[in-house]
């Protein structure tokens, strides 16, 4: 019978358990990084006015005193987005603080039988695709390769 003898086999293992755990982290750090700059985004968005949002209806906007294309009347919307885990995601999520004002953007979002649809989400998560995400993904790719190099 021949035998051979591995050595480092234990501490290939470890240094395999090490780096799996770091690659973990660092996948969940680049997930909250495109969340939060997600909702960074969409804040300003809507603070700044720079979606094209349909125009609020005249009777509306009269009644309220407010001009167009404000989204929203007031910051709560606004102040209560927010990063949370989410275990349906298996990661992060943008969202909102109540149950309230998630029905809110579902009405903003996709309109109603008397108001235009006023997206904002759809153009966040578009936003957060095609230019946070490979930002984000090109620093952890950065950051997986620095710690190969350990």
């Amino acid at each position: 019978m021949i035998e051979i003898e591995l050595t480092g086999v234990e501490e290939f293992k470890s240094n395999a358990r090490r780096l799996r755990g770091k690659l973990a982290k660092l996948g969940d750090d680049a997930a909250k990084a495109c969340a939060d700059k997600t909702v960074e985004w969409l804040r300003n968005s809507i603070l700044t006015r720079s979606l094209n949002l349909q125009p609020l209806s005249a009777l509306y906007a009269a009644r309220k005193g407010i001009d167009n294309p404000i989204l929203v009347v007031t910051r709560d919307y606004i102040d209560s987005m927010m990063v949370r885990r989410s275990p349906e995601a298996n990661g992060w999520a943008v969202d909102l603080a109540t149950d309230e004002l998630r029905s809110l953007a579902q009405w903003l979002e996709f309109g109603t039988r008397t108001m235009p649809p006023r997206p904002h989400f759809r153009p966040a998560a578009d936003y957060a695709m095609t230019q946070i995400a490979p930002e984000v993904g090109r620093v952890t790719l950065m950051r997986i390769a620095e710690e190969l190099a350990k």
